[in-house]
Formats: C-alpha cells, sequence, structure tokens
C-alpha cells in the first residue's frame, strides 16, 4: 500500500481512537483499516497502537510517530494551497518573449493592464525576431507569426491575419503593377528572411479560394520585420506583410 496512504489511515485512527471511526471517514472497512496500520507496524519494527476491545491507544512510540507524522500532513496540506493560490492568483517572475513587429504593436501596449490584473507577477519581456530554445532561455512563453513544429511545446493559435502584397505609389508608378503573381518576377521584391535558417519567407496568394505558395526572388532581404515596411514605403520595392491593423 501507498506509504502516504497507510500513514493518513493512522494518523484517522490515533485521532479518534477507533478504526471504525477512520474506516468511516476514508470509505473503507473497519478491517482493511486494522490490516494498514498491523502493516505499518511490521514495516517499522515497532506497535505504533495498544488494541482493546473498545478502543485504541497509543505507545510511546507511537505518539512520537504521530507527532511527527501530524507535522508532515500538515505541511503536505500547505504545500497543496500554495499550489492551488499560484494556479487562481500567479506569482513569481513570467519571462516572455516576442518577435519585435508583433509585441511591440500588439502586445506590449496590453501587459499593463495584465500585471494590474495579476499584482504578485514580475514580467520579464523580451523582443527578438529570432527563434530561441525556449527551455534553455528559460521563457515561459513566446508569441510568433506562423504554426510551431516543435512538439515539446504547447501551441495555442491566439489570432489570424492575412497578407497583402502592396508598394509605395511612386514605385508601382515607374515600374508598373503587376496583374498576377508571376508577374513579381519582373519587379524588386523585399522578403524577410529567417535569422536562424537563412530562409526566405515564402509568399502566400489566394486563387480560386485556395492558397497558393509561391518563392519570391527578392534583392533585398531583412530580418527584421519594420526594416521590410520602411523599405517598401520608401519606394524599395514590393513586399507582402500583413495590414497593419487587421490581426483580429
Amino acid at each position: 500500500m501507498d506509504k502516504l496512504k497507510s500513514l493518513l489511515i493512522f494518523i484517522r485512527s490515533a485521532q479518534h481512537r477507533s478504526f471504525s471511526e477512520a474506516a468511516r471517514q476514508l470509505s473503507m472497512s473497519p478491517s482493511a483499516v486494522s490490516r494498514a496500520v498491523s502493516r505499518l507496524e511490521d514495516d517499522l519494527g515497532s506497535r505504533l497502537l495498544q488494541r482493546t476491545t473498545r478502543s485504541l491507544t497509543l505507545t510511546e512510540e507511537g505518539a512520537k510517530f504521530y507527532g511527527r507524522c501530524q507535522q508532515i500532513l500538515a505541511e503536505l496540506e500547505e504545500a497543496e494551497a500554495e499550489i492551488k493560490q499560484a494556479q487562481s492568483s500567479p506569482t513569481g517572475i513570467l519571462r516572455l518573449n516576442f518577435s519585435i513587429a508583433l509585441g511591440k504593436k500588439y502586445i506590449a501596449p496590453k501587459l499593463p493592464d495584465f500585471a494590474a490584473q495579476y499584482p504578485d507577477l514580475k514580467l520579464e519581456v523580451f523582443f527578438s525576431d529570432r527563434l530561441t530554445d525556449l527551455i534553455e532561455s528559460g521563457i515561459d512563453a513566446t508569441v510568433r507569426v506562423g504554426m510551431g513544429s516543435d512538439s515539446s511545446l504547447i501551441l495555442q493559435p491566439l489570432a489570424t491575419f492575412s497578407l497583402i502584397t502592396c508598394a509605395a505609389p511612386n514605385y508601382l508608378k515607374l515600374a508598373g503593377i503587376p496583374k498576377t503573381p508571376d508577374e513579381l518576377a519582373n519587379h524588386l521584391c523585399i522578403n524577410f528572411i529567417y535569422p536562424q535558417t537563412g530562409k526566405e519567407f515564402t509568399w502566400k496568394f489566394n486563387q480560386n479560394g485556395e492558397e497558393v505558395a509561391l518563392p519570391v526572388s527578392s534583392y533585398l532581404q531583412f530580418d527584421y520585420a519594420e526594416a521590410i515596411l520602411e523599405a517598401g514605403v520608401n519606394n524599395g520595392g514590393i513586399i507582402q506583410a500583413p495590414p497593419q491593423e487587421e490581426i483580429k
């Protein structure tokens, strides 16, 4: 039998000086309670309870052991209460990591309200477009764009957004407006490069209700999303990015 359960049976029996009352509280039979205490005594090599037909009394060794068991049970109950309290009102340090553009625009403005809701929680927030090893870096949670592939993490979708392919008016006036994705091959394209792999982002289009992925040959690449937007605004070429107000 589990040692902790044996201790609990002994404590209840000693508290009420009765196997029958201990059995009633623990939803067991009196004989099962008696056998459990006997096995505990055999394991310890010492008698803990003196049995009579009317009641139970603690032996000298039993009284000492009973006092220690009460301390153990009280500490277990205190630990359980702390865990339940932490679940209802988080405490400690929460380390978060966000991609720069997403975190700066959509998440950072919400953090003061979040912190006010959980005053016992301290936030440590890091911004980076590089994917880091969350466990090695001590990060508790991260928010990223795209589907993750790390099976060791718990993934939860938070929002959706579409992508638009766009350029500055002056660029389109000089280079013309592409009518189809294939015509992008004749244009200057600016793209995001994943810093951890060196691979370019694959642009996506909706054609006839289906998503089509199209690798783009870009002349300018950044590992920083806001730099791509700035280059596009300054007539650098065509970019693909989420509308600035569409994440929902």
